[in-house]
């Protein structure tokens, strides 16, 4: 649902703060692209509500991975938008996407750089992978 809306570009804040309880209720059960998913569509309407995103990047600690790499780029990209540094989800998405380099398409690859470099992180091994893949 709050996919949906934001693809819309509906921006209604009593039913975001609903859809923003209901997540905070739901996350355990949420799979990786669920995740992503969420963080994209807050990201994408502008809507900053850190206590949310900081539980998103929680649980997505441990479920990113097994997503495909869209969900990596694209939960990278919502926390770079919204101008959110969380240390801990960039180490999970910069080991993922070493590990995953071969996996990942241009956009992937495009998306996670400049989510990087929005946020300010220096992470040299990510860079060096990104661009072997990228030679590739």
């Amino acid at each position: 649902m709050t996919w949906a809306i934001a693809k819309l570009i509906f921006f209604d804040a009593p039913l975001l703060a609903g859809l923003r309880s209901r997540a905070l209720q739901k996350l355990t059960e949420y799979v990786a692209r669920d995740l992503s998913n969420t963080a994209w569509a807050f990201a994408a309407l502008a809507f900053q509500d850190v206590p949310l995103l900081d539980a998103l990047a929680v649980e997505a600690a441990s479920k990113l991975d097994n997503g495909d790499t869209q969900v990596l780029s694209n939960s990278v990209w919502a926390f770079a938008t919204l101008q959110l540094l969380n240390m801990p989800l960039i180490a999970v998405i910069s080991a993922a996407a070493q590990r995953r380099q071969t996996e990942l398409s241009p956009q992937d690859l495009s998306t996670i750089a400049w989510a990087f470099a929005t946020l300010l992180v220096k992470d040299l091994p990510l860079v060096a992978a990104s661009a072997e893949s990228a030679m590739r």
